[in-house]
């Protein structure tokens, strides 16, 4: 058990490779057994999930107290490019204010960037933004009950509780995962494959991620082609 004074939980609200989120309850239990503090990633449940797309803490109330600070990319949902880092604690801002290379090497972000982040928040926080949510949570659905009807066996997906964007169709096999990937990318689909080390051994696997600006049609010739690659 560490000693320090300080214990901060890093940790994904979305987990990338997985489609999977944590788990709210063992988290909070472990913030209050150890007195430590969160630091999240937001960047792929922002814009998504949460009230108005804020993101996933915001779900989770009882976490918010343990809450250091939250970072939050705009090149996923936003659409845009870079990001952004939020937090209540002047002495952490301060400190990044002052220390931080990336922050005290990196040029400025362009107004250009700026605007366009500010304008897709706009469209995140509105009606819009609720419908494209809306839009892209059906496709979720529809994907995970065309799956579950031809008996994929893929266990990340089947027996996950809760669903996000993120499909890992993992094939364990390097060469299988190529094989696949090249034939979808022959059919004019684009699902690349991603291996260790992005991934532990042994799970190679296609990481297929939903918007809500795929059609149903997408998805379905998607689902054909995945079968006659496994063919």
């Amino acid at each position: 058990i560490s000693q320090a004074k300080a214990k901060i939980i890093v940790i994904e609200s979305l987990f990338s490779m997985d489609g999977d989120f944590f788990q709210a309850n063992e988290l909070t239990l472990l913030c209050e057994k150890y007195n430590a503090l969160l630091f999240v990633d937001e960047s792929h449940s922002f814009g998504i999930y949460g009230k108005n797309g804020a993101g996933w803490v915001n779900e989770y109330p009882n976490l918010k107290k343990y809450l250091l600070a939250a970072t939050f990319g705009c090149g996923k949902a936003v659409g845009v490019s870079g990001g952004f880092f939020a937090t209540n604690s002047l002495l952490l801002k301060e400190r990044i204010l002052q220390k931080s290379k990336f922050f005290i090497y990196s040029t400025g972000v362009s107004p250009f960037v700026s605007g366009a982040v500010y304008e897709s928040l706009k469209i995140i926080f509105s009606q819009e933004g609720h419908e494209k949510r809306k839009m892209l949570f059906e496709n979720i659905n529809y994907l995970f009950s065309n799956l579950r009807e031809i008996h994929f066996q893929f266990p990340l997906i089947l027996e996950r509780k809760r669903q996000s964007q993120i499909f890992p169709f993992i094939f364990y096999s390097n060469e299988l995962t190529m094989r696949i990937s090249n034939y979808l990318i022959e059919n004019h689909i684009l699902a690349k494959a991603i291996r260790p080390p992005s991934v532990p051994q042994h799970t190679s696997r296609l990481r297929i991620s939903l918007s809500a600006s795929h059609s149903k049609n997408d998805i379905d010739k998607f689902i054909f082609n995945l079968n006659e690659a496994l063919q």
